[in-house]
């Protein structure tokens, strides 16, 4: 999948811009709030229906408008995709996929397959469970056809079970039955399975994808389910052995809600271990492992978003993530304060097309 057209209407710190992107290596430089990075949550925002900055997508509308506006075009397995986005700032949106009407974002994210590397990258392998969480299942969105339909089912009767476990007294009372255990425990045995099998495929990718960034990285992986078997039997053990505590908390403490993606470096936690600049490596590893799976399991090339991507790495280690990501077939839309690093762009086998913005307009430049 690549870009090739991309207009912004009403985004905050850009002026109403068309962009016309090439295939391989797109680098916009400019200077530090200018509309580079607003540029990368416009197409983030059209593809995943969210932001990744603080505050969420409402601050991406330009002050004094009431609307957001985002197309783009691109193909995907040489097929032509037009696609939509107006969002206004109170909740109202409208989508278009290929000139049709659509009702749900997932129709967009099922063809705009987006993966971000910011400068937090390494939030990823330092940070909370949730975004690992949100790393699996969007990769098991693209890649399990009935994934997204059991997850929403899970949540469901997750939250109808823990608004039951807060109606109970003190003391539970046995005339009242546990009715949403099973299809909690029937949807959540199935995310655990997904996710374990989708854990094994990167854990057996991670290797050789950092040997190619760096060649002194030992790095596994391993899904943590939160105490939740992949058979019934067990897992209703295991929840019901939490019952009281469950009562005491009003919550249900155990299921896939509560996993986490295990990142081990060189044997202990990667999370006390590594430096910044070692889990902004290793964050980048997972990524590119999450493409080689999509490649291997769907044949889904993914574009890569790269905000600042000079932040704590050096040109070698760039080089060598460029090199790769070019090498998988990823288009890639990178932002840079200047245009140091155009000359790895050039290295990567094709002229990178250039931009530059300034106070928020776009004006492509010659290689």
């Amino acid at each position: 999948m690549y870009l090739s057209h991309l207009s912004l209407s009403n985004v905050r710190n850009i002026s109403d811009s068309s962009l016309e992107l090439g295939p391989v290596f797109n680098l916009i430089t400019g200077r530090n709030g200018a509309g580079k990075t607003a540029l990368l949550e416009g197409i983030y925002v059209l593809a995943r229906g969210r932001s990744f900055r603080a505050g969420g997508w409402p601050k991406l509308i330009k002050r004094d408008e009431q609307e957001l506006t985002i197309r783009a075009e691109g193909v995907r397995d040489a097929v032509g995709i037009r696609l939509g986005l107006a969002r206004n700032r109170n909740g109202s949106q409208q989508l278009r996929v290929n000139g049709k009407n659509s009702g749900k974002l997932s129709d967009i994210a099922a063809h705009l397959p987006v993966t971000m590397l910011a400068p937090n990258v390494g939030d990823l392998v330092t940070g909370s469970p949730l975004a690992r969480r949100q790393f699996l299942d969007w990769g098991l969105f693209h890649v399990e056809q009935s994934f997204l339909a059991t997850a929403r089912a899970y949540k469901r009767a997750l939250s109808q079970r823990n608004a039951w476990l807060r109606s109970l007294p003190g003391k539970h009372r046995t005339d009242s039955p546990d009715t949403w255990l099973t299809p909690m425990l029937v949807y959540g045995i199935k995310i655990n399975d997904w996710r374990q099998r989708y854990v094994a495929l990167l854990d057996k990718a991670i290797g050789p994808v950092l040997e190619d960034l760096s060649k002194q990285m030992d790095v596994s992986l391993q899904y943590q389910g939160a105490g939740y078997d992949t058979d019934e039997i067990s897992a209703r053990v295991q929840i019901q052995s939490e019952f009281e505590s469950e009562v005491r908390y009003r919550q249900t403490t155990k299921g896939p809600h509560r996993a986490d993606l295990s990142v081990s470096f060189q044997g202990v936690a990667a999370s006390t271990t590594a430096s910044r600049g070692q889990a902004k490596l290793i964050a980048c590893g997972l990524l590119l492992a999450q493409v080689e799976v999509l490649q291997q399991a769907r044949g889904i090339t993914p574009i890569i978003l790269i905000d600042d991507f000079a932040s704590e790495l050096d040109p070698d280690h760039i080089q060598r993530l460029l090199s790769k990501l070019v090498g998988m077939g990823c288009q890639i839309i990178a932002t840079a304060a200047d245009r140091r690093f155009e000359e790895i762009g050039k290295k990567l086998g094709s002229d990178p097309t250039l931009f530059h913005v300034e106070q928020g307009q776009f004006e492509k430049k010659h290689a």
